[in-house]
């Protein structure tokens, strides 16, 4: 499959140098501010390479770090179009992970969806693209004060409604209690850990009523009623009931 037949024609006319650099381009000639004029550093180190698994799809780059098996949204600003480039030509197919080095930094911005802030990998200069698809990591989220986004229930994925806040959950690591967000309305309650059981005990909810995303909801509350046992892998976290796997969610990092 050519990768440049899935991009949009805008982003295509970039990437070739054919047509206008228009001003609403995704990627425009003139590279935006200084990312440290309009965002927050919270990458103190001096040491600028980063080594990680890269992911382009339609308009949406990640950047997994191989030293903390941490993800973040790439900027499309500074080195970032050589980069796309070079993982655009090297025939992978869309949407598949390659390992990268770029010297970069990591901002801390407001995000998309406008209800929380995320931190974003500020591309420098794109260093080389390598034939592996896989970073060895042997980090593990921690289960408590990590937000876990919600993404599938009994093996079907969950989509978050459009101007709804997505599904997650928060344990907090102070004390056996959890709040987090249904998708329609946000909820609190109790759990308790040994080893690796653990179970959840009864959640209270505001009530709010909500057209789309109350399927989701119960369901997500049912799952938490029934889940016995969890595993963390990387950054993937996963509740069981007996053998089955009722849910399953992904950290994300927000400061």
């Amino acid at each position: 499959m050519n990768p440049r037949t899935w991009l949009t024609p805008l982003l295509a006319a970039v990437l070739t140098g054919c047509g206008p650099a228009a001003s609403g381009s995704l990627i425009a000639e003139n590279p935006a501010p200084a990312a440290s004029d309009t965002a927050e550093s919270v990458d103190p180190s001096s040491d600028r390479h980063r080594t990680g698994r890269f992911t382009y799809m339609a308009d949406a780059a990640m950047f997994e770090d191989c030293s903390n098996g941490k993800r973040f949204p790439v900027s499309m600003e500074g080195g970032y179009l050589e980069l796309e480039r070079a993982y655009l030509n090297s025939g992978i197919e869309p949407g598949s992970p390659v390992v990268v080095e770029v010297e970069g930094r990591y901002l801390e911005r407001p995000s998309m969806e406008g209800n929380r802030n995320e931190v974003s990998l500020i591309v420098d200069t794109f260093i080389a693209l390598s034939d592996e698809k896989s970073c060895i990591s042997s980090y593990d989220e921690p289960l408590r004060n990590t937000y876990w986004k919600l993404l599938e229930l009994n093996g079907r994925a969950v989509r978050t409604h459009e101007g709804r806040r997505e599904a997650h959950m928060i344990l907090s690591a102070t004390d056996k209690q959890l709040r987090g967000h249904g998708g329609c309305n946000r909820f609190s309650g109790g759990f308790e850990l040994e080893g690796e059981t653990i179970s959840f005990g009864m959640m209270t909810m505001t009530e709010m009523g909500c057209v789309e995303g109350n399927d989701t909801e119960q369901a997500f509350m049912r799952a938490l009623t029934l889940a016995d046992r969890y595993r963390i892998r990387g950054q993937v976290l996963e509740l069981y009931s007996n053998q089955d796997l009722v849910a399953q969610f992904e950290a994300i990092h927000l400061h």
